[in-house]
């Protein structure tokens, strides 16, 4: 299993362990997932993030 290596003579204390462990992994999973969703959902709404640099540097740079 995956909560194995967490294993003390109490068995109950190594079962919750390991899965605090599996479970901080998978909230890492899910919330850099979600970020990537939301970036990229950014990206399609508006170009903001590509267009915004270029308006600044040709206003600098006429």
């Amino acid at each position: 299993m995956l909560y194995s290596r967490f294993r003390s003579p109490d068995a109950i204390t190594g079962t919750l362990a390991g899965w605090l462990y599996v479970d901080l992994n998978w909230g890492i999973l899910v919330f850099m997932s979600s970020l990537h969703c939301a970036i990229a959902t950014d990206f399609e709404r508006d170009s903001r993030w590509v267009t915004q640099p270029i308006k600044l540097l040709n206003r600098a740079h006429p």
